[in-house]
């Protein structure tokens, strides 16, 4: 699952953005949440790492929409499109999983 883990690996950019803006909350999630993301899909299987990967997104999800704004709904429609059509589980998961971290990722920077 390399692409998901270069995908998850993505979401270090707005921590260190977050870090140069002297921010503390926004980019400690984002590190964690990307640690734990590019350490499941590395060889994801149920357990643990699934567990804590689910959960740390979920939590890194509800904290950043506290700090979202009206104007970032067009980019969290997109977000959600690719949510789903990842969790299909059809042809192609991989890819539109991928694009749903790229999206995020874009999300978390614009909150910052």
């Amino acid at each position: 699952m390399l692409p998901l883990v270069i995908s998850s690996a993505l979401f270090m950019i707005p921590a260190i953005k977050g870090l140069r803006k002297k921010k503390k909350l926004l980019p400690v999630l984002n590190t964690a949440t990307s640690l734990v993301s590019m350490n499941y899909w590395r060889d994801p299987k149920p357990g643990f790492r699934r567990e804590a990967d689910f959960l740390l997104a979920k939590t890194n999800f509800v904290v950043h929409h506290l700090y979202a704004t009206p104007k970032m709904l067009p980019l969290d429609l997109i977000i959600g499109t690719f949510w789903t059509l990842s969790r299909l589980g059809k042809r192609g998961w991989v890819k539109w999983h991928a694009l749903f971290h790229v999206s995020a990722t874009g999300g978390m920077i614009l909150i910052l």
